[in-house]
């Protein structure tokens, strides 16, 4: 996830500029534009949150394939926002992008709180953090190299980084089904 919010966390502004007229309301610069983007992502996201607190069924099971389905979401969101040509659904995949990142976040944590013991939880938290810094200082200047080239191509690679993480939900809850659970 680290690797995957640097094209959009440092683009999606750059992308916005590059590729889309905004709207003729009241002559509005760009930064009031992007403030605008900013607080609708911010009731959004608050919302999401609530809804993911309120809904969640606590079982060891249903939060992997939440997650599969978040992220599987965040990715078409990310590709999608990537490749729009109109700003109706740039705003849209750009808004739907934070929000699935937004819902991401509790879900990852409830999960791991559930799976670790006490003794290890902040350490895993903390090997976490620190492999999503290394990540961005990896991968960030790849994806920089690649918006150099094509601002849309670089958010589009963040979509595709995002793949294996789903291999990882499914790999984990293949592991917590019993034998006589497989079809």
């Amino acid at each position: 996830h680290g690797l995957a919010s640097e094209g959009l966390d440092y683009l999606w502004e750059l992308h916005f500029l590059r590729h889309f007229t905004f709207p003729d309301l009241g002559q509005l610069e760009p930064i009031f534009w992007f403030g605008i983007i900013n607080a609708g992502a911010n009731l959004l996201n608050i919302l999401a949150v609530e809804l993911v607190r309120q809904q969640i069924d606590r079982s060891s099971l249903i939060i992997p394939r939440l997650l599969l389905i978040t992220d599987g979401l965040l990715i078409v969101s990310l590709l999608a926002f990537s490749q729009a040509q109109g700003f109706g659904l740039a705003l849209a995949t750009c808004w739907a992008t934070d929000l699935l990142r937004a819902a991401n976040d509790p879900l990852y944590t409830g999960w791991m709180n559930q799976k670790l013991n006490s003794g290890t939880r902040a350490t895993v938290f903390s090997i976490g953090s620190q492999m999503t810094a290394i990540g961005k200082i990896l991968i960030g200047p790849v994806i920089g190299i690649t918006a150099d080239v094509s601002v849309r191509s670089a958010i589009a690679a963040s979509g595709v980084i995002l793949v294996p993480v789903l291999l990882l939900y499914l790999r984990a809850m293949k592991s917590e089904l019993k034998p006589d659970q497989f079809p």
